[in-house]
Parts: C-alpha cells; sequence; structure tokens
C-alpha cells in the first residue's frame, strides 16, 4: 500500500513529478522496506505478487479468477495487464516450486545420476514455458496498447536512468540526498533467472555502460545510502537513513539482471542464490545433459563466467554410474526444447514491448525498470538461444545486437 500511496503522489497527477516525497510517506515507507529487507520502490513482488486474490477460493489462478486488490487509477487494461502476469507466475509454479518437482530437485537428480528424473525436470521447464506463452498471448485481450503507454505504464516508473528526475528522488525526513532507484519491471520477476539457473544460461557482456548496479543493504533495522563507492557504516541514530552502495557495471544484460534480483523478496534472492551456486558442482543440469549424451554447443565457449545465471561448467566427471533409462538422445532433445521455449517467451516478450513501448515512443528507449529495453530484450533472447547443445552457429557480434 505504501508503494501504491508513494508512486501515486510521483506519477498520478498531470505535470512534471515532484523532485521530494513528503516525510508522510517517505518516512513510514523506507521503515517498512528495510523490514521487509525490500528497496523503498515500486517492485514487480508489491505490484503483482502480493497484490491479487481468487473470486473463488477453491478454483485455479486462472484469468476469470482473480481480481487485483489494489490499483493506481483502474479500468480494465491496468487490471489486465497485471492479472496475465499474475497467471504467468501460477503457470511458472509446478516447474519452479520447491517439492519432488522443482528446479532443486532436477538439480538433486542430477547429482544423484537420475536421468529420468532430469528428463521429467526438463519436460516441466518446457510445458510451464508454453502455457507462460499461451497466458502472455492473451495480453492484447483487455489490454490496449495504446492505453497501456498512455495510461497504465507511467506510475511504474522509478527514479533512476529517468529523464523526469535526472537526479534522482529525495525522501524527506530520510536523507538529505536524492536517491535513485529502478522501477518495476517485470526483470525482478525470479521465473525466468530461476530457469536460467537452473539451464545454466549465461547472459553475456555484451557492452559496458556508464552506469552503476545497486546493492541493497539493511542494517540495525534501517535503510541507508552511501552514493559513493566507500563501504563505511556510519548510522548512528534510530532516524532512517539510506545505506547503498554502488559498484561500475562491467557489461550490460548479466549486470542488470544482476541488480533485478535487489528489487526480489529476500526468498526469492535466496532461491536463486541455491540454484547458482549448484552450477559449481555435480548438480549442474546442463554438464549434465552434455557428458551424458555427448552432446556440446559450438557457439558457447567455456562455461565458467559467474554471474546471476550461474555458470554452465564445472560439471566435471560426475556422471559415473548413472542410473535411469532416460535414453540420452531423449534428455537433449528435452534439454534443448526447454532452451528453445524460454527463447520463444523471450521473443514473445520483445514483440510485445515493441506493440506497447515502442510503437508510441520512438524517441523513448528506456523502460520502467530503467534500462534500454528493446537491445536489451533482444540481447536476453538472442544468448538464450546459444545455449542449445549441439548449434553451430556462432555467437554474434556485440554490435549486431538489435
Amino acid at each position: 500500500m505504501l508503494s501504491f500511496l508513494a508512486h501515486a503522489y510521483m506519477w498520478c497527477e498531470p505535470g512534471p513529478p515532484p523532485a521530494v516525497l513528503p516525510a508522510v510517506l517517505a518516512v513510514p515507507w523506507v521503515r517498512v522496506a528495510a523490514a521487509l529487507d525490500m528497496p523503498p520502490v515500486l517492485t514487480y513482488a508489491s505490484y503483482n505478487l502480493y497484490n491479487w486474490r481468487r473470486l473463488d477460493p477453491t478454483g485455479p489462478v486462472r484469468l476469470g479468477n482473480i481480481v487485483c486488490l489494489q490499483n493506481f487509477l483502474g479500468g480494465p487494461d491496468e487490471e489486465w495487464f497485471r492479472l496475465v502476469h499474475v497467471e504467468i507466475e501460477a503457470r511458472a509454479g509446478s516447474a519452479v516450486a520447491a517439492g519432488e518437482g522443482g528446479l532443486e530437485a532436477m538439480q538433486r537428480a542430477a547429482e544423484a545420476g537420475d536421468s529420468d528424473a532430469v528428463l521429467a525436470g526438463l519436460i516441466r521447464i518446457a510445458e510451464a514455458l508454453r502455457d507462460m506463452q499461451a497466458t502472455l498471448s492473451r495480453m492484447g485481450e483487455k489490454c490496449d496498447p495504446y492505453i497501456y503507454y498512455q495510461r497504465v505504464r507511467t506510475p511504474m516508473s522509478g527514479w533512476r536512468n529517468n529523464p523526469n528526475l535526472p537526479q534522482g528522488l529525495i525522501y524527506e525526513g530520510v536523507s538529505p540526498e536524492p536517491v535513485q532507484l529502478y522501477g518495476e519491471t517485470g526483470a525482478q520477476s525470479s521465473i525466468l533467472h530461476a530457469f536460467d539457473a537452473a539451464l545454466g544460461v549465461q547472459h553475456e557482456q555484451v557492452r559496458t555502460a556508464p552506469c552503476t548496479v545497486l546493492s541493497y543493504n539493511v542494517q540495525r533495522g534501517a535503510a541507508t545510502i552511501q552514493p559513493t563507492a566507500q563501504l563505511t557504516n556510519q548510522p548512528t541514530t534510530d532516524q532512517p537513513i539510506f545505506k547503498y552502495k554502488y559498484k561500475p557495471l562491467q557489461g550490460w544484460l548479466r549486470d542488470y539482471l544482476d541488480t533485478m534480483q535487489l528489487h526480489m523478496p529476500p526468498h526469492h534472492r535466496a532461491f536463486l542464490r541455491r540454484l547458482t551456486a549448484a552450477n559449481t558442482g555435480p548438480a549442474n543440469v546442463r554438464a549434465f545433459v552434455q557428458q551424458h549424451t555427448g552432446a556440446a554447443s559450438a557457439s558457447i565457449a567455456s562455461s565458467t563466467t559467474s554471474g546471476a545465471a550461474g555458470g554452465g561448467g564445472g560439471g566435471g566427471a560426475y556422471l559415473a554410474g548413472n542410473r535411469g533409462s532416460g535414453g540420452g538422445g531423449e534428455l537433449l532433445d528435452a534439454y534443448n526444447t526447454a532452451i528453445q521455449e524460454m527463447e520463444r517467451f523471450r521473443s514473445q516478450h520483445r514483440a510485445f514491448a515493441a506493440s506497447y513501448i515502442a510503437k508510441w515512443a520512438r524517441r523513448e528507449t528506456t523502460g520502467t525498470g530503467g534500462s534500454d529495453f528493446m537491445p536489451a530484450l533482444s540481447g536476453y533472447r538472442d544468448t538464450t538461444g546459444r545455449h542449445v547443445l549441439g548449434g553451430s552457429v556462432p555467437p554474434p557480434a556485440a554490435a549486431a545486437v538489435q
């Protein structure tokens, strides 16, 4: 609720946004955000994940049985836009969630040499991604692209890489210095981050950029900010203070995803860390498939790069004594199908971004999350596709990403 109130104050009146958020909003927002280990800005979690209910409590989480709890301006377009995302999250649940059918179970199966269980996990990922594509394809039923661009999109914006707030936002009663935070964006959903980590997809450092990555910390129940690279800790009062430390981006695609993880709920971040850590040992699913099938990717070089997506190497010679009847060809096909379905979903998402944003703002290239979104979406799609095993197409040069 505090996120909606603050963003409504910032974006729902005509004219340029204010440079100062009043203390009556800023102080409680910062305190609550610190207690939740979240940044004080509208996030995907507060906008979508925690902002819906079922009409029939016993029914499925599907369009037609879900409604939003809170809107900015109201209307069917805003409501539908968010509910499509809620159903996408639900569609992914069977493949992502903890338990015997989830991604961590698939990694444990790889560690145990159980090819049948790995095969089943890969099939679930592909099925979930196809369901997600089917749901996303329904966006246009009740969310018009022009209305989305003119009415729905603006309140999601943050105050980082935003030309309307080039210095950021001052949180009155908290800090006299402006703070720059990314706004709400689908990149803050943990779904594709989790699939990337489980499948060993690495998003390349396609280019450097003159921007910084935010590292969010909570200290003594309060958020604090340090707008320099120094790591000093100086909170001495009970007043909420910000403490963010900034570090230069080494590249563009992967580091932006790393940054978006800082806007996820803490348990989502922890889940992604576990998935990524498993890729350094025998639970590496990509390495399992490569060694079990003898497949290799001619378009992916040594898989040793670190990052939020996890490494593709590190599997070593862990597959001695594999059990299970799943054939190598079947396993390879399932892995490649999962990769290709993720590439298709990212391609579909890019097409919607072109239709819902780029078409209406030829001169505007920055999304609500503060990224140069069209090249970014192209990059995520293309690097995903290059993880198909047994491929022979070399990766394009960085300058070729469009």
